[in-house]
């Protein structure tokens, strides 16, 4: 930049003269309570998870126990192996019973299945 256009520059910058800022508005009591609503749902949210994490077994109900004619099945893979290699019997049972509890039957007529099972 040379001289004359650093002196129109300088005289331009000259012109500007600071203000001092306008006062922030003040919140009017329309603005609180929806704050204070918030933070009290927030609260009650938060109690209510906490209350229920700490009383889950309570809620959960009874625990339903297998009739006797039916062989125990193992959540976990540890279970079901020992389950296999000690009695392979009983572990053929209890995987037959889990199948017919869980899989799709293919002989009802509203399965999708049906026309698989026609062979």
């Amino acid at each position: 930049m040379n001289e004359p256009e650093q002196f129109e520059f300088e005289s331009y910058l000259r012109e500007f003269r600071p203000r001092t800022p306008k006062a922030l508005p003040l919140e009017g009591p329309r603005q609180n309570w929806r704050r204070i609503a918030a933070a009290i749902a927030v609260f009650f949210l938060g109690a209510a998870s906490l209350w229920s994490a700490l009383h889950y077994r309570e809620l959960k109900g009874p625990i339903v126990t297998m009739r006797a004619e039916e062989p125990p099945v193992a959540a976990s893979a540890i279970p079901l192996t020992k389950l296999a290699l000690e009695k392979p019997t009983e572990f053929e049972a209890a995987l037959n019973l889990e199948a017919s509890k869980t899989l799709n039957k293919f002989d009802r007529t509203d399965s999708a299945l049906r026309a698989l099972a026609k062979e």
